[in-house]
C-alpha cells in the first residue's frame, strides 16, 4: 500500500512506505494462525481510517471524572487487589515477572471504552457519562465474553468479591504459551505502532492499546480454558480492541448500566 495520500511531508513518504511494507509483510509471513488474515486486512486499513486516527490522536476524555468508592464495586475492587500495584518494579517487564496481565491492563480497557464513547458522542465525557461507563457491566462483558461482549445472549451473573479475586489472580498468573505467541504479538504490535507513528498519533494511546490488548489476550485464554496465552488469543484480543473502537457501543453501555441499582449514592460512595 502506498502512502501518497497520507497527510505527511513528501520527503518522508518513501522512507515510511518502506518501513510500512516491511512491517506489514512481517505480519503477513505468519502462516496457519486462525483469523490472522482478517486482522491483517483491518490493520492495513487503519492508515486511511479517519475515525480511528481521530480517536488515536485524542489524549483527553473529560474535564472531570466520576469518583466512587471502589470497595463498593466488587468486580473493580477484586481486580485492584488481585493484580496489586504495578511495581515494586517501575516498568512493565513480563519476561522478568513471568506475568503478562497487570493492573494497567484493567485500567487500559476502561480507558479504551471511555475514548470510544468520546469519539462517537462528539464531546468530552460528562461526570454522569463517566459514571455510567464505570458502573455498567461493559468491563464485565469484555472480561468474560471478550470478542462476544455485545452478544445479546450473554448471561451476566453477579458474583461476590472472592469469585472475582480468584479469577483475576488466575489472569495475573498467565504467561505466553511459547515464544511463537510472544513473537506474533511483537510483530503485530510493531506494525500497529508504525501506523501510529506515521500519523503522529498519541503515544499515550499506543501504550493504552498495548495494555488493553494484553488484558484481553489473557481473558480469552481463560475463557477457552487455557492456562497460557497462545496465538489464537493474540489475534482475538486485537480483533476485540478494534471492534470496540471502530463501532459505536454507547447503546450497549447504557443497556449494561443498572440505573435502579446505582441511583442511590450509598451503593457506590
Amino acid at each position: 500500500m502506498r502512502l501518497d495520500n497520507c497527510d505527511i511531508p513528501s520527503w518522508k513518504i518513501e522512507a515510511y512506505e518502506e518501513i510500512y511494507e516491511n512491517d506489514l509483510n512481517r505480519v503477513k509471513s505468519w502462516e496457519n494462525v486462525a483469523r490472522l488474515d482478517e486482522l491483517i486486512v483491518l490493520l492495513d486499513s487503519l492508515i486511511d481510517d479517519e475515525r480511528f486516527l481521530s480517536l488515536a490522536a485524542e489524549e483527553k476524555i473529560g474535564d472531570e471524572e466520576f469518583k466512587y468508592n471502589i470497595k463498593k464495586v466488587p468486580f473493580h475492587y477484586a481486580a485492584s487487589k488481585a493484580f496489586g500495584f504495578v511495581g515494586l518494579l517501575p516498568l512493565y517487564l513480563p519476561r522478568l515477572t513471568k506475568r503478562l496481565v497487570e493492573v494497567n491492563g484493567f485500567i487500559a480497557i476502561m480507558s479504551m471504552v471511555q475514548s470510544a464513547f468520546v469519539e462517537y458522542s462528539g464531546h468530552y465525557l460528562t461526570v454522569e457519562e463517566d459514571k455510567i461507563i464505570k458502573l455498567s457491566d461493559i468491563l464485565y462483558a469484555l472480561t468474560f465474553f471478550v470478542e462476544d461482549f455485545d452478544n445479546k445472549g450473554n448471561l451476566f451473573v453477579e458474583h461476590d468479591y472472592d469469585y472475582y479475586y480468584a479469577f483475576f489472580k488466575r489472569l495475573h498468573n498467565l504467561y505466553w504459551e511459547d515464544k511463537t505467541a510472544e513473537k506474533l504479538d511483537h510483530d503485530i504490535n510493531y506494525f500497529f505502532t508504525t501506523v501510529l507513528q506515521i500519523k503522529d498519533c498519541s503515544r499515550l494511546f499506543s501504550r493504552t492499546f498495548l495494555y488493553a490488548s494484553v488484558y484481553l489476550m489473557g481473558c480469552n485464554a481463560l475463557k477457552c480454558g487455557r492456562s497460557s496465552v497462545n496465538c489464537e488469543d493474540v489475534v482475538v484480543a486485537y480483533l476485540t480492541c478494534f471492534k470496540l473502537l471502530l463501532n459505536d457501543y454507547r447503546f450497549l453501555i447504557y443497556d449494561l448500566y443498572d440505573d435502579e441499582k446505582w441511583s442511590c449514592k450509598e451503593n457506590y460512595r
